[in-house]
């Protein structure tokens, strides 16, 4: 109730978000310029207006160790994946030039954590933010900030035509974590051939954070499922797979007995803090508490009352999607002797699959039971061996 109040009114009740920018110390909740990082957003600006890529802007704010913004980049997995959290890239560029913010406009609701209890934010679509305009001093005018959208805009790539790709979403970069991108090359033929590319190297090519992982998709993807078919061979006698599907079905179980224990402990902590927003009520008509007290007390109850509603409703859909339990006995049948595979039935079965530059290959599976004793594929083919350069 307060924060939305506050929001409506341009004020920011939250952390601030935008380097360029702090707090005013005579008003918690106004922006004034910070000296010592609002010329970065100038110059990245009054650069990009002058033609200059973003990519080469992020390259020219690293090679003078400008200081990135602490939410510039993701959650860090491995020692060199952290290296990226202290680079520039195209991407940090792009944010900062299209953040209304810098107009002197506050924006508030951009994004929301999931529930109290997990670190995943998701983002608030545009048309339900909070702008309120004029604000705090701004850091460029319009007249930049639109010709700076109109040459980002101009330069975004439109896709001739989608990957029609089996493992699209599935691929991993098994050093840096990240996705690996399907990307089509035309050869001297004039036949066009799809490779892979992990995204940390494309995005920051110069910097080397990563390294390409090219790996044809088509002899990759006949690689990973001839590995697949393998596993499964030794459930093609019945009772073996009987008892793989019991164990599949027991784990399931108690996985949703488990899930139901967590939603009724959730409904518990929501009926308490019912009680306790009805006792409140009564604290204030009584006078033992007054107006601000309860209007402090009776909006953090509130708010961390929606924050265990919302990890319910995420509970209820886990507990839906266990019940969903997929016929594994079914499943690895129709893989093996299946003569064109599709991706339904590869996402039926795997969770993601891990690429290394070493062309070492993992596959992680839905089932942790399929899991054990988990091989990788060596030498898978590289990119190199198809294409006439």
């Amino acid at each position: 109730m307060e924060s939305t109040i506050k929001r409506c009114r341009g004020k920011w009740w939250q952390h601030i978000q935008s380097i360029g920018y702090r707090k005013d110390p005579n008003d918690k909740n106004h922006y004034i310029i910070n000296e010592e990082t609002g010329w970065v957003v100038q110059k990245i600006f009054e650069t990009l207006k002058t033609g200059t890529l973003p990519t080469d802007v992020a390259q020219w704010l690293n090679d003078n160790n400008v200081p990135v913004p602490s939410e510039s980049v993701g959650n860090a997995h491995t020692r060199r994946y952290n290296e990226v959290k202290r680079r520039w890239n195209r991407t940090a560029v792009v944010r900062i030039a299209k953040d209304r913010t810098y107009l002197g406009c506050v924006i508030n609701g951009k994004a929301k954590k999931v529930s109290y209890k997990s670190k995943r934010i998701i983002q608030i679509p545009i048309e339900e933010q909070i702008e309120v305009k004029g604000m705090h001093e701004p850091l460029v005018d319009q007249e930049t900030f639109d010709i700076v959208q109109r040459m980002i805009e101009s330069r975004r790539r439109t896709r001739v035509k989608k990957h029609d790709f089996l493992l699209k979403g599935l691929l991993e970069c098994a050093e840096c974590g990240k996705k690996l991108s399907v990307l089509t090359l035309k050869q001297k033929s004039g036949n066009s051939i799809q490779y892979l590319r992990c995204n940390t190297y494309a995005s920051m090519t110069r910097l080397k954070l990563c390294t390409p992982h090219s790996n044809n998709c088509e002899k990759l993807t006949n690689e990973i499922i001839k590995t697949i078919k393998a596993r499964f061979k030794e459930y093609l006698k019945e009772d073996e797979l009987f008892k793989l599907a019991e164990k599949v079905k027991d784990t399931n179980a108690y996985k949703k007995n488990l899930i139901q224990n967590q939603i009724q402990a959730n409904q518990s902590k929501i009926e308490i803090m019912n009680k306790k927003i009805d006792r409140l009520y009564e604290d204030k008509l009584s006078g033992i508490i007054n107006v601000d007290d309860f209007e402090r007390m009776y909006v953090s109850t509130l708010d961390r009352k929606k924050e265990i509603e919302e990890l319910i409703k995420n509970l209820l859909k886990q507990k839906e999607e266990t019940a969903q339990e997929v016929d594994l006995k079914k499943a690895i049948k129709d893989f093996i002797k299946a003569r064109k595979i599709t991706r339904e039935m590869i996402v039926s079965l795997v969770d993601r699959i891990t690429v290394s530059e070493s062309k070492e290959i993992k596959i992680y599976y839905k089932f942790s039971i399929l899991n054990e004793d988990n091989k990788q594929i060596d030498n898978v083919y590289d990119i190199r061996d198809c294409i006439n350069f």
